[in-house]
């Protein structure tokens, strides 16, 4: 089921945390509802992308426009505090070549701030943003 959230809560982090590797949460962001939806562990990005537009992998690979506006976050946690926001990179871009537009890249590193910002994880002073523009259309 698909859910969207405007902050990170400690919920998130217990339900969607370790994601692959030890401290880390994957998001998607939806440039069009101005909202975030976790990744569950035992999903791939592009299954939650092919949920949320009710489209099968082969459609995707054919338009992948149409999910240009799902834009991947990952939140990396160390000793309970986020140290990094990684926004702009995962399997449906390097796989699947979706391509994301810059607005929608920024709207989403703007709106990746807001959502630690006003969440309940605190934040390593020296926290680290990064915006990748690999994958920009």
């Amino acid at each position: 089921m698909i859910t969207y959230h405007n902050k990170l809560t400690l919920d998130i982090k217990t339900t969607y945390g370790n994601r692959k590797k030890r401290g880390i949460i994957s998001l998607l962001y939806d440039a069009k509802k101005d909202a975030f939806i976790p990744i569950p562990t035992n999903k791939e990005h592009i299954e939650i992308v092919m949920e949320i537009l009710n489209k099968t992998k082969v459609q995707i690979i054919k338009n992948p426009d149409l999910a240009s506006h799902l834009i991947p976050i990952n939140i990396f946690i160390e000793e309970d505090k986020i140290k990094e926001v990684l926004i702009g990179i995962s399997g449906i871009e390097m796989g699947y070549k979706v391509r994301h537009s810059k607005t929608d890249l920024t709207k989403a590193h703007e709106a990746s701030w807001n959502f630690i910002n006003n969440g309940e994880i605190e934040i390593l002073p020296n926290l680290k943003r990064v915006l990748r523009t690999d994958y920009i259309k």
